[in-house]
């Protein structure tokens, strides 16, 4: 999906970004709360960011 995309440095790797902002990646059933609560399916790239690079 994001080939050729260099993540290296794309996150701020700081103790207060990796405390504030970083979390266990969503489950299944989270992610379709979210859905369900806005009305639409979120698109696979926003799921794959949040999935795979926390």
């Amino acid at each position: 999906m994001f080939e050729g995309f260099d993540f290296t440095n794309f996150w701020e790797d700081s103790a207060y970004a990796l405390e504030e902002y970083v979390s266990k990646p969503p489950s299944d059933e989270l992610i379709a709360s979210v859905e369900l609560e806005l009305g639409y399916k979120l698109p696979s790239s926003y799921i794959y960011l949040v999935d795979e690079t926390t």
